[in-house]
């Protein structure tokens, strides 16, 4: 009960007792004395009751007085979603139950780290806003505007910053922290401060805003939640900070590209041809999401995981790519997520193979396995017993004999018999699967293996996998591809490739190899004749034609190269590269005339044919 309600029950009380007294005709003497005592009983009762009051606030804590006063709705607290930690939607998560008063959590450490990554990212993002090539590259791209003028640096870093954040935000969602999911459902997002990465996600924003801060600023506007009046300048510095969250989730800023799948500041990069600026931002997020996973003091093993691939694309300076037209055909490196598309749609990939220059036993082998396996298909269809195949190869033979080629052409095989979906081929060797440290070549090799999904997995000389020692890390990727082979066995095919005798040493030497790999194929060196249809096919490409005795002088050199055949000659290879010095020679020769016709322009002569 308030003190002025006793007081009105008291004041009520006398002027009854009056009443009575009066009634029965009591003396004037007796009434007063009555009076008196009453007054004096009532002042006791008020007394014992300011004293009760006082006790009553002492033991009650501070942010329980708070939320009395605030009234019952004030009391309903929303609990932690285990899929937002660190934001929750629709009532605050500020609001503390009784007795348990909100309390710092994240240690002075933490919070520089986080605050120190954060700083490093916008100094970069200035710096990306003062090159006036890339900031009117963007506004045009961006804006289709050609009124580039009024778009300043500060233009372009608020830009920045806002894909930055939501970078910030996709760590916290790798490390399993979700936030945009409460922005995009259209809630009001408040920050979760009983966890410390609730505390984690403030320390970011606070740092995004550029507001001048530090650790005893950050832990007096964390424990301004707790308060009422005492201290409103926290109080409000926080409320600000927090509505700086809607405006970057609601804000729409990413960057995309088709079949990439990486942070936005990193695909802006690629897209200004800046790749060797990526190294330097990826770092920055990585110190970034360490800082975040250890905000609680322990790192999961799906954080440690995300962590490892995220410093593996430092280390090995990975740069997003995505598939065009052109490098479909490329020998080395071919890599693409979609379905390929060959030269000439209406070639199937079995013409394409039987085009090839020679290569007569490689064309009998898999003419032969592609029957196998339709004559399979058909018996399945009828309902008969199939045995199981291994589509998985080995492709042995020299340097230059057409293996990458004829893997291309094999995935596109298998993907027109429907063994694969998509029938990519991704090209790799030792240096694509193993890492240097630790724990981080199983990561590697996933990684690469995750690409191959659906198509062919062409891995380059693979012996080289298993010539390091005990100690190489290349035995845990080669334990990596065989477990993974066995998971993935309706939708991955490997091949391995390599000089013949080593890769037959490699494949007997590891049971599970041998058990796995039993079809190879063996890739002859090519002849003296292969070559040179090879070097003509070639020169016909781009519109060359040798002369009769260019074509004495070329055979020459081909037969003297082949009949003193080095291990590591390059067939092919070598072919390609004796083209590209005899046109240059060719140019060379064209130089000191000052006239040339379109004739002189196509002709190889004898004196063009030179290494």
């Amino acid at each position: 009960m308030d003190d002025h309600k006793l007081t009105c029950g008291c004041v009520a009380l006398v002027m009854l007792t009056l009443l009575v007294l009066f009634i029965t005709n009591y003396d004037a003497s007796s009434i007063f004395l009555i009076f008196v005592f009453l007054f004096c009983l009532l002042l006791s009762i008020a007394a014992i009751k300011r004293m009760t009051d006082i006790e009553v606030e002492k033991e009650t804590p501070m942010h329980e007085s708070a939320t009395e006063k605030n009234g019952p709705v004030a009391n309903e607290q929303k609990q932690d979603s285990p899929s937002e930690a660190g934001v929750s939607g629709n009532q605050p998560a500020a609001n503390a139950p009784k007795d348990e008063p909100i309390v710092v959590k994240l240690s002075l450490l933490q919070y520089q780290g986080i605050q120190q990554s954060v700083k490093s990212g916008l100094d970069f993002c200035k710096k990306l806003a003062e090159n006036d090539g890339l900031r009117e590259t963007f506004f045009r791209q961006a804006v289709n505007s050609s009124s580039y003028q009024s778009y300043s640096p500060n233009d372009f870093f608020t830009t920045l910053r806002f894909f930055f954040g939501n970078d910030l935000f996709d760590c916290f969602g790798h490390l399993g922290q979700s936030i945009h999911s409460v922005g995009n459902a259209g809630k009001e997002a408040m920050i979760n401060y009983r966890k410390p990465e609730g505390q984690a996600l403030y320390a970011t924003l606070s740092t995004l805003m550029e507001t001048p801060n530090d650790f005893k600023s950050f832990r007096e506007e964390i424990l301004s939640i707790n308060q009422t009046t005492d201290n409103p300048l926290n109080s409000n510095i926080r409320k600000t900070t927090e509505a700086t969250l809607q405006v970057y989730l609601n804000s729409g800023a990413s960057i995309t590209a088709d079949g990439v799948d990486d942070f936005n500041l990193v695909l802006l990069l690629r897209s200004f041809d800046r790749e060797e600026m990526i190294p330097e931002i990826r770092q920055v997020y990585l110190d970034f999401a360490n800082a975040v996973a250890l905000s609680d003091n322990e790192i999961s093993d799906d954080e440690r995981a995300w962590l490892e691939n995220l410093k593996e694309k430092i280390v090995s300076k990975e740069i997003p790519q995505q598939p065009k037209e052109e490098e479909k055909d490329s020998e080395r490196n071919a890599v693409s997520e979609h379905e390929p598309v060959f030269e000439e749609q209406q070639k199937s990939p079995m013409r394409q193979l039987n085009e090839l220059i020679g290569l007569r036993q490689v064309k009998s082998e898999l003419q032969s396995l592609t029957r196998f396996i339709e004559v399979n298909q058909k018996r399945k269809e009828a309902g008969l017993r199939v045995a199981a195949i291994s589509y998985h190869c080995v492709f042995a033979g020299n340097p230059g004999t057409g293996k990458t080629t004829v893997a291309r052409i094999l995935a596109g095989i298998y993907r027109q018999l429907g063994i694969l979906k998509k029938g990519q081929l991704i090209e790799t060797d030792r240096s694509g699967l193993v890492a240097e440290y630790v724990g981080q070549t199983a990561v590697k090799t996933n990684k690469m293996i995750d690409r191959a999904i659906g198509g062919v997995l062409f891995i380059d000389e693979a012996y080289t996998l298993a010539q390091g020692g005990e100690n190489d890390y290349g035995r845990e990727a080669i334990a990596t591809l065989l477990k993974r082979m066995e998971d993935e066995r309706d939708r991955l095919v490997v091949i391995l490739a390599g000089y013949t005798n080593e890769i037959e040493q490699f494949i007997n030497s590891n049971p599970g190899l041998r058990s796995r790999f039993n079809r190879y194929v063996h890739f002859d060196d090519y002849t003296e004749e292969e070559l040179f249809q090879i070097f003509i096919l070639q020169a016909q490409k781009y519109d060359y034609h040798l002369d009769d005795e260019a074509k004495d002088a070329l055979r020459s050199l081909l037969r003297d190269k082949v009949e003193n055949r080095q291990k590591d000659f390059g067939n092919a290879r070598y072919v390609r590269n004796l083209f590209e010095s005899v046109i240059e020679n060719q140019a060379v020769r064209l130089s000191a005339n000052k006239e040339t016709d379109k004739e002189s322009l196509a002709i190889i002569t004898k004196a063009d044919i030179h290494e």
